[in-house]
């Protein structure tokens, strides 16, 4: 389906104080065609003729939910667009603190994947962008169009099982650096899909070990598109690969959301503190006595959405920050290391999906300057990019497959 140049462009601002929303839903009514708001709340959405009549929709946990019509919207213009906080009294809920009751109501959440989320195979049409920093100097930065292919859906298996049902294909890229090595083409993508948690039992919805791993008490109540919201925090007190996901991990905590209406999880938050890390996978061990420098810290930070489409819930979108620092081991010198990664659905497909039997673990695919101009990619790298052009995209031998 191809886009006019007819688009929406604006800002996503608290009502009340006026900050930027960021990582929102902006959606055309019933359809899963649409953005999401960057770190600053601002988003652009390409409006094709066949949806100029319709109604965009906007919507984020703790907020009510914003309908624009879009003949009032589409255009030039830069929009702020205010979104109305809602605000739950805590007095109005008993709190149940030290008890298993919440830790029942993330086990329930597990139970009902299988209600809740796709079940049958499907693609995701992804955007997603990845950027290293060393030493403060931001080294690579990489965007790409991506189809993944999931043969199973949401049936929630192990790390191994998920493996070999998913495959995934680079269809676009666009990259800040040329490729001279295996590393320059390695993209780490299955280090962010490994927090699809609904898809993954590595994390605190392996019901094995909700009990006896996991202090689980009630943060707040808020609510989403007109329905509550049970926001729990976890921490885990015995954490490990089978409840992590991550075979170096000393601390695991987070939030996870939970749907009062029907026990969906449409948001995770978690925060990890390891002790090292292996480029292969974070779930994999590394050969330390080849490593030049000793890890001094590793954290990350985590947040997956999910969202409902037409009557099951899917993914919505996957940002990570992972912060390294490390010392030589022949010297004293340290250097420090940030990736920033995050992908964001922007198609989904059930009926006849494309089967794609293996992942793309190297990209070489040349850049196509029109693809970019009409993808609806987040607003803060058009910026950038329009801004500074100090670096041309860059590309390989292998031709992708123009996506819409």
């Amino acid at each position: 389906m191809g886009f006019s140049q007819q688009y929406i462009h604006g800002v996503v601002v608290d009502e009340g104080t006026g900050t930027p929303v960021p990582l929102a839903n902006v959606v055309l009514k019933g359809s899963y065609t649409g953005t999401a708001t960057n770190f600053d709340g601002e988003f652009v959405i390409n409006i094709s003729d066949d949806h100029l009549k319709d109604t965009l929709i906007i919507s984020v946990v703790g907020y009510k939910t914003g309908e624009l019509p879009v003949p009032d919207y589409v255009g030039e213009k830069f929009h702020r667009v205010l979104l109305k906080p809602f605000v739950f009294e805590m007095s109005d809920v008993t709190i149940e603190t030290k008890s298993l009751l919440y830790n029942t109501m993330i086990k329930k959440a597990a139970e009902a994947i299988k209600d809740n989320y796709h079940q049958g195979p499907f693609n995701y049409d992804l955007y997603y962008r990845n950027s290293q920093t060393e030493n403060s100097k931001v080294s690579k930065e990489r965007q790409a169009a991506v189809r993944l292919y999931d043969s199973k859906g949401y049936e929630q298996s192990n790390t191994f099982q998920v493996f070999k049902e998913r495959g995934y294909d680079f269809l676009q890229v666009r990259r800040s650096f040329e490729l001279n090595s295996l590393t320059d083409g390695s993209t780490q993508l299955d280090d962010l899909l490994e927090f699809d948690i609904v898809r993954h039992r590595a994390n605190v919805l392996n019901t094995d070990y909700i009990y006896d791993d996991y202090d689980v008490d009630l943060a707040r109540i808020t609510e989403v598109d007109g329905d509550s919201v049970f926001v729990l925090k976890f921490t885990c007190k015995n954490p490990g690969l089978s409840n992590s996901g991550d075979n170096y991990v000393k601390k695991y905590s987070g939030k996870i959301y939970i749907k009062k209406k029907d026990n969906a999880i449409i948001k995770y938050e978690a925060q990890y503190e390891c002790s090292n890390y292996s480029n292969l996978g974070r779930s994999l061990y590394v050969n330390e006595a080849k490593q030049n420098y000793k890890p001094m810290t590793i954290v990350y930070n985590v947040t997956t959405r999910y969202k409902e489409f037409n009557g099951a819930y899917f993914l919505s979108s996957i940002a990570y920050e992972r912060k390294h620092k490390w010392k030589h081991k022949q010297g004293n010198n340290t250097k420090s290391e940030t990736i920033n990664a995050e992908l964001l659905v922007t198609e989904i497909t059930v009926k006849n999906p494309q089967a794609i039997p293996n992942r793309a673990y190297y990209e070489e695919v040349p850049f196509d300057e029109k693809f970019w101009e009409s993808f609806n990619y987040l607003r803060d790298e058009k910026k950038k990019e329009e801004a500074s052009q100090k670096t041309k995209p860059s590309g390989g031998k292998k031709q992708g497959k123009k996506k819409r």
